[in-house]
C-alpha cells in the first residue's frame, strides 16, 4: 500500500469530528479492493476517498501497482469517490461489492460517487472498482498584451457535447492559472466544446473546437479582449465525419446496454416499516434500465453480445463505451419489468434475473402498470416510499437527502449466477395531499397523467426552468371526479402549479403540520377546451403540437379561442370564415392578459385592420374598438412601407400590436393567427382576391 492518511481541508469540521470522537459510535475496520478499468486491467496511482457525507473530511488511499486500496470507514454515511473530486483523470463507471454492481452518477454534470455506511465493526473487502479515462482540456490565458496571466484564479465556462453522447456543463467555476498561465480540466471525453474565461470583466471565448484530450495536439490560448487561437491537430476532418457517425448510431439506437451472459441471478429478502414492523401490503418490482447521455432511462432496447470483449466485473460491454454499427443487427427486445408481492412475513422473491442495470420500486397500492407508467418508474406513486435498503453488511439508504438511495432513485446490477438473499428493504408511509384539478367551469379534468409543480417549505431551486420558486415535481394521475393526491416530505406551507395542454392553475398554500390532517387543495384551470368533433376529452389523445385544433373557452367571457397555422393574413381570414368565427378581437387589459397567459409570445394575426377606410381601425368581428396596445419600439419596423399601406396588425412577442402590409418582414415573419368564436362573423372583406374567389 503507498499510503493512507486522514485528510481535512476545513477546521470547523475537524472539530466537529474530534467532538464526535467522544460518542460511542464504533468504526468499521476497513474498506479495501481494486481499481480497474474496462478491460480488468490494475489502475495505479489512483486515490480512493470515503467522504463522511457532506462533510470535506475524508480517509484517502492511493492505489499500488497491482490496483489495490484500503480505506477506514465508519458507520455514519460515508460517500466513495475519487479525489480530487473535480480534477481526477478518472471517474467511477461501476462498483461491485459481494456480487452487487452499483452505478454511480454518470451525467458529467452531477456529482460522482456511492453512498452507503456500513453495518458496525466489519471488513468490507475485495471492492472492485471499475474507473473509465477522463479527457483532458489543458490551455492558456493570456492578458491583451499577449503576456501570461499568472497565478490567478479565473472563472471558467464550459459546454458542448463528448463523441458518447455526453453533454457536458460548467458554469462559472474557478480554476487556477499556473506561473506561465496554464490550466486544465478534465470532461467526459473527447468531443467539441466551447470554452470562456473571465478575468477582472475581461473575457476570452473560444468557437466550436474539437478536444482530443491529447495536449501535444490540442494547442488551446485564450486571450483576454483578443482573439482566441487554436492549433487544433491534422485529424479535424476525419474526427468530424466520426462524430457525425457516432452521433448518428448513438440516436438511432440510443446506446442500448449490451449483454453477454445468459446466466440468470436472484434477489430475495423481506420488508420491515421504520419501527422493524413487518411489511406485506405492498408489491416492488424491478425496472431495466439503460444509459443514454450518462443518465439511466427505462430500457427500449438491448443488443446481446456474441464475441465481443465483456468486462470481468459485470458481464456486461463497458458501460461508457459507443455501440458499434454492427452491433444494430443484433438487436433485442428490452427485458420485462419483475413484480414480486409480499408474503404475510414480508417476504418477497425475484428469480430469473437477465443481466444489466436495474432498478428498484414500489408499485402503487391499485397495483396497476399502465402504458404511461410503464415508461418510467419514478413516475410510479405510492403511498410509501424506500427508507434504506441493506445488503449483506452494506446500508444504502435514506440517509439525509431523499434522492439519494441508489437501489430508489439509483441503478445496479447482479453478477450473472449470483445469488442475493436476505436482503432487508425499509419503507416509510409518505404524507399525503389530496386536491383536485377543475376546468373553469368546474367540471373534473378526469383521468388524465400529468405533472405538478411544488414550492417546498424551505426547498432549493434545482433547474433554471424553475426560477419562479418551484421547488420539485412529481407525476399524478386523476380520476373521474379529478380527485388526485401528492405526497410531500416536510412541515410547512405549499404551493403547487399545474398545466394541461395551454391551460394552467396555481394553490396555496397548504401549510402541513401533521400526516393525518385532511386538505382543501383546488387548482382551477384558466380556461375550458372545446374539441372539434365535439365527443369527450377522455376520448382524445391530445398533446401540445395539437393544440391548432382545439377551442379554448376564456371563463371570464365565455367566449372560444383557437391558435391556427397560416399562409398570411388572406389564409387566416379564409380560416376564420371557414369556422364560422373571426379574427380576434380584444376588447379589454384582462382579455389581453388572458390571451398571453394561454397562447405565449409569438407573431399572430388578429382582427385589428383599417381595410374600409384609412385610419379608422376596426375589428374583423364588427365590435368597437374600445382597447388598444400599439407597440411603440416596432422590433421590425416596416419603414419601407406608408401608413396607408399597413392595413393589417400583428401581435408581436411581447404582445403588442403592431400595424403592417404585405411583403413586409413582420408579413412574412406572421404565420399564426388567433380566431375567435363569439357569435360573430367576420365582417370585413379583404382589398385583395380573396383564396375563396
Amino acid at each position: 500500500m503507498k499510503h493512507k492518511t486522514f485528510h481535512s481541508v476545513s477546521v470547523p469540521m475537524l472539530l466537529i469530528a474530534i467532538f464526535l470522537s467522544f460518542s460511542p459510535l464504533s468504526q468499521a475496520e476497513t474498506f479495501s479492493g481494486r481499481v480497474l478499468d474496462g478491460s480488468g486491467n490494475p489502475v495505479p496511482d489512483v486515490t480512493v476517498a470515503l467522504h463522511e457525507y457532506r462533510n470535506q473530511m475524508a480517509e484517502l488511499s492511493i492505489t499500488d501497482d497491482d490496483g489495490f486500496y484500503s480505506v477506514s470507514g465508519t458507520n455514519f454515511p460515508v460517500k466513495l469517490d475519487l479525489h480530487p473530486r473535480n480534477n481526477t483523470p478518472y471517474v467511477i463507471s461501476m462498483i461491485n461489492i459481494a456480487g452487487m454492481i452499483y452505478y454511480p452518477n454518470q451525467n458529467p454534470n452531477l456529482s460522482n460517487g456511492l453512498v452507503f455506511s456500513i453495518v458496525d465493526g466489519v471488513d468490507i473487502k475485495n471492492v472492485q472498482i471499475q474507473v473509465r479515462k477522463r479527457t483532458l482540456i489543458r490551455g492558456r490565458v493570456l492578458n491583451p498584451d499577449g503576456t501570461p496571466l499568472s497565478n490567478v484564479d479565473v472563472r471558467l465556462d464550459l459546454s458542448g457535447q463528448s463523441i458518447n453522447g455526453s453533454s457536458p456543463m460548467i458554469r462559472g467555476m474557478l480554476i487556477q492559472l499556473d506561473a506561465e498561465g496554464y490550466f486544465q480540466k478534465y470532461v467526459d471525453g473527447p468531443g467539441y466544446y466551447t470554452l470562456s474565461v473571465e478575468y477582472q470583466k475581461k473575457i476570452a471565448k473560444t468557437d466550436e473546437m474539437f478536444i482530443t484530450g491529447n495536449p501535444e495536439k490540442d494547442k488551446l490560448v485564450l486571450m483576454l479582449d483578443g482573439k482566441t487561437a487554436t492549433n487544433l491537430n491534422d485529424e479535424e476532418n476525419d474526427l468530424q465525419k466520426q462524430r457525425q457517425r457516432q452521433h448518428s448510431i448513438i440516436n438511432q439506437i440510443e446506446q442500448i446496454t449490451t449483454f453477454s451472459s445468459k446466466e440468470k441471478s436472484s434477489f430475495s429478502g423481506s420488508v420491515v416499516d421504520t419501527q422493524g414492523n413487518t411489511v406485506s401490503e405492498l408489491q416492488i418490482g424491478l425496472k431495466p434500465m439503460q444509459l443514454r447521455h450518462g443518465i439511466f432511462f427505462p430500457e427500449m432496447s438491448r443488443i446481446g453480445v456474441i464475441n465481443d470483449k465483456v468486462s470481468d466485473i459485470s458481464q456486461t460491454k463497458q458501460i461508457d463505451s459507443l455501440i458499434k454499427s454492427e452491433d444494430i443487427d443484433n438487436k433485442l427486445p428490452p427485458r420485462n419489468i419483475l413484480i414480486s408481492g409480499l408474503s404475510t412475513t414480508g417476504k418477497f422473491s425475484f428469480n430469473e434475473i437477465e443481466s444489466g442495470p436495474l432498478r428498484l420500486f414500489i408499485l402503487p397500492e391499485d397495483g396497476t402498470l399502465d402504458t404511461a407508467k410503464k415508461s418510467n418508474p419514478d413516475q410510479l406513486v405510492s403511498e410509501f416510499e424506500i427508507f434504506s435498503v441493506r445488503i449483506g453488511d452494506m446500508i444504502f439508504g435514506n440517509f439525509i437527502d431523499r434522492h439519494l438511495s441508489p437501489l430508489n432513485q439509483g441503478t445496479f446490477a447482479i453478477n450473472p449466477g449470483t445469488i442475493i438473499n436476505n436482503v432487508e428493504i425499509t419503507v416509510k408511509r409518505k404524507t399525503s395531499i389530496s386536491g383536485k384539478i377543475v376546468y373553469s367551469d368546474g367540471t373534473p379534468l378526469k383521468n388524465r397523467n400529468t405533472k405538478i409543480r411544488i414550492k417546498e417549505p424551505q426547498g432549493k431551486i434545482k433547474w433554471l426552468g424553475d426560477a419562479d420558486g418551484y421547488t420539485s415535481s412529481a407525476y399524478i394521475q386523476t380520476d373521474d371526479y379529478g380527485n388526485f393526491s401528492v405526497f410531500v416530505e416536510k412541515s410547512g406551507d405549499y404551493y403547487f402549479h399545474v398545466k394541461h395542454i395551454v391551460l394552467s392553475a396555481e394553490a396555496g398554500p397548504i401549510t402541513i403540520k401533521d400526516k393525518s390532517q385532511q386538505n382543501d387543495l383546488i387548482l382551477k384551470l384558466n380556461g375550458k377546451l372545446l374539441f372539434p368533433d365535439s365527443s369527450s376529452e377522455e376520448q382524445i389523445a391530445i398533446d401540445e403540437e395539437q393544440l391548432v385544433d382545439v377551442w379554448v373557452v376564456n371563463p371570464a367571457n365565455g367566449h372560444s379561442y383557437k391558435l391556427i397555422e397560416c399562409e398570411d393574413w388572406y389564409d387566416a381570414h379564409h380560416n376564420a370564415t371557414q369556422n364560422g368565427s373571426h379574427l380576434l378581437s380584444i376588447n379589454d387589459e384582462a382579455e389581453q392578459k388572458w390571451i398571453s397567459e394561454i397562447f405565449g409570445s409569438g407573431f399572430f394575426w388578429i382582427g385589428l385592420n383599417d381595410l374600409e377606410k384609412e385610419g379608422e381601425w376596426k375589428w374583423d368581428g364588427g365590435e368597437a374598438v374600445t382597447y388598444v396596445r400599439w407597440e411603440t419600439n416596432e422590433l421590425f419596423p416596416d419603414g419601407n412601407l406608408t401608413d396607408a399601406e399597413k392595413d393589417y396588425v400583428v401581435m408581436n412577442l411581447n404582445g403588442a400590436w403592431q400595424a403592417t402590409g404585405e411583403h413586409s418582414t413582420v408579413w412574412i415573419m406572421t404565420r399564426q393567427a388567433i380566431l375567435e368564436n363569439d357569435g360573430l362573423l367576420s365582417t370585413i372583406q379583404p382589398k385583395s382576391k380573396s383564396l375563396e374567389e
